[in-house]
């Protein structure tokens, strides 16, 4: 099971493209599976407001619904919004904003290191941060994000991005301000080399079937 993650800035086309490349990749006759990072949110009782609590919830959820994939045996591809790699992300934004303390942003990484390497591929979403306020401004069809709207969160949330982007695998840059169309078509030249890894993979699972 190949796993891919989109990770970056928010109003930067994220959850449009994981969409688009799931209708993709099912049309070429992929099994695939999502973890929405709205979704597991949504999922998640502790309150935004106890910040440790409620990001250990939160990207646990995606370790869970890794491996509830992964025991089908029937799972393609793995799209995550925002999972293995953001752990990172959020552990350092937290202890920059004083959140949580320096010796907790670094258990939670540590913690995450291995769960990273099961990434094959990473997209990097980048949106300049007046767009990203004025694109939330204009948005009708959710209500207002405090988080979002916050400044000094989002800058430092950028800030951290730019520190650690080096470090996704296999990441792949994508600019939040170009077209819908354009952006797909780059993921989808980007996830060939995927796509020919998991033909193989079936390939070998068919013959070793037989030979069985």
């Amino acid at each position: 099971m190949q796993v891919i993650e989109f990770l970056g800035q928010a109003r930067s086309g994220k959850t449009t493209q994981v969409l688009l490349l799931k209708k993709f990749l099912e049309q070429k006759g992929y099994n695939v599976t999502l973890s929405l990072d709205r979704e597991r949110a949504k999922q998640v009782h502790a309150p935004v407001s106890d910040c440790l609590a409620f990001n250990l919830i939160f990207h646990s959820k995606v370790i869970d619904e890794y491996y509830h994939a992964k025991n089908t045996g029937t799972i393609d591809f793995f799209i995550v919004d925002r999972g293995f790699c953001d752990v990172a992300i959020w552990a350092e934004v937290l202890w920059k904003l004083k959140q949580i303390t320096k010796e907790e942003s670094m258990s939670y990484k540590n913690c995450w290191k291995r769960f990273r390497k099961l990434v094959n591929l990473t997209f990097h979403f980048e949106l300049p941060l007046d767009v990203l306020f004025d694109r939330q401004k204009k948005l009708t069809t959710e209500a207002v994000d405090e988080v979002i709207m916050n400044k000094k969160w989002m800058k430092t949330l950028e800030e951290v991005y730019q520190l650690q982007k080096k470090d996704f695998p296999s990441c792949v840059e994508i600019d939040g301000l170009k077209s819908i169309e354009e952006t797909k078509r780059i993921i989808e030249s980007e996830i060939e080399p995927l796509l020919k890894k998991q033909l193989l993979q079936k390939e070998l699972n068919k013959y070793k079937k037989i030979n069985n």
